[in-house]
């Protein structure tokens, strides 16, 4: 439905990357269960609508800037972003870490995964 939106309206809906727009997450948190009972595919297929979806994910942006003032992103901002210029850099098509070993992935995971808190 949301793609749909954004082909019927490409200036003006706008769709970020969350942490279940990862092969690994949603394989196993219910999307590949649900392309294999009700789309009767084999997920590993290349051509399954679970491969070409995820390939789909791996391209959408992992922030937005809006009015020069307000970020928004999935998660939090974590402890490893320096700068809006560092998620800018990160290139697409983008495979998620879930053992992130440098600055970047630590970034991206960051942004999917950890949860906003109150200053002490």
């Amino acid at each position: 439905m949301l793609f749909s939106l954004k082909i019927k309206y490409p200036d003006n809906v706008f769709l970020l990357r969350g942490s279940h727009e990862d092969e690994t997450i949603n394989r196993y948190m219910g999307f590949g269960d649900e392309c294999q009972t009700k789309l009767k595919e084999n997920i590993d297929d290349p051509n399954s609508f679970f491969k070409r979806s995820n390939k789909i994910f791996e391209k959408l942006p992992l922030a937005a800037l809006v009015d020069d003032s307000i970020l928004c992103v999935h998660s939090g901002i974590g402890t490893t972003l320096a700068s809006i210029e560092e998620i800018a850099a990160i290139q697409r098509p983008l495979k998620i870490s879930h053992d992130p070993s440098n600055k970047t992935e630590k970034i991206v995971y960051d942004l999917l995964w950890s949860d906003p808190c109150r200053g002490k």
